[in-house]
């Protein structure tokens, strides 16, 4: 007889990571457009503001 893959607590562990991932989707996509806005108002954008919209841009792309 086969055993499963995975387990009640692997299978958990991978919800609660797709639940997390959900959250920074939300969350990741919130922090980008506040950085837009601040550039689109004029607000000069700080090495790490640019660093930050690369990323958060990247990792919305991928859909994580």
């Amino acid at each position: 007889m086969l055993k499963p893959a995975f387990n009640e607590q692997t299978i958990s562990q991978l919800n609660v990571v797709r639940e997390m991932n959900a959250i920074f989707a939300s969350m990741g996509g919130q922090l980008l457009e506040e950085k837009q806005v601040y550039e689109h108002i004029g607000r000069s954008l700080r090495p790490k503001d640019v660093e930050s919209i690369e990323l958060l841009s990247s990792i919305i792309a991928e859909g994580v």
